[in-house]
């Protein structure tokens, strides 16, 4: 699962990270700074990256603005796993915003935000990214604990199957609401 890297080293020693199209970084305890680096590398006109699992390194949500600073200037990503990294709101707006960049066109198909402890804002913020940016067709929101009892669940989740539609691709769209919807209301 993990090689415990916590470090990645400059992206100028690695000039063959070009050619790489998936990265799986997922359960090494990456550092900010490794945020800062993949950042760059991401925005990089270079980069042909693919698929990128960052899943389980807990980086926070300062670490993943910034790696969003990056995604926002990246064209090659498709699968992005950003599973248990505690963003919060914070860390999920700020992706949310960076792959609804107008200046650059996005190819994300298929985004994980799962264990992230992601709430109303964050949740509207993806909602905003599904009507925004229509090549996103699979959305994992599961087991945000305080997002199984909103509204939003099912605009997430018919988003995600107009998007599936616009794409003529066959996935869906995961939103976990297992408890009957209160009465919190976000729009």
């Amino acid at each position: 699962w993990s090689n415990s890297i916590v470090r990645l080293p400059s992206l100028e020693v690695h000039l063959g990270l070009r050619a790489v199209r998936e990265l799986d970084l997922g359960y090494n305890g990456l550092l900010i700074e490794s945020a800062e680096v993949l950042s760059s590398f991401l925005e990089s006109k270079e980069c042909r990256l693919e698929r990128l699992n960052l899943a389980h390194n807990h980086l926070g949500k300062l670490a993943v603005e910034k790696l969003a600073v990056g995604l926002s200037k990246n064209h090659s990503l498709r699968f992005l796993n950003l599973r248990g990294n505690r963003m919060y709101d914070r860390g999920a707006i700020a992706i949310a915003e960076a792959l609804c960049d107008e200046k650059h066109r996005k190819r994300l198909v298929e985004l994980d935000v799962a264990l992230n402890f992601i709430n109303v804002g964050g949740a509207r913020a993806m909602y905003r990214m599904l009507t925004i940016c229509p090549s996103i067709y699979r959305l994992d929101l599961g087991f945000n604990k305080t997002l199984e009892a909103i509204h939003i669940l099912p605009a997430i989740r018919d988003q995600c199957e107009v998007n599936l539609q616009i794409n003529q691709k066959f996935s869906f769209c995961m939103c976990l609401y297992k408890r009957k919807v209160s009465s919190y209301r976000l729009f």
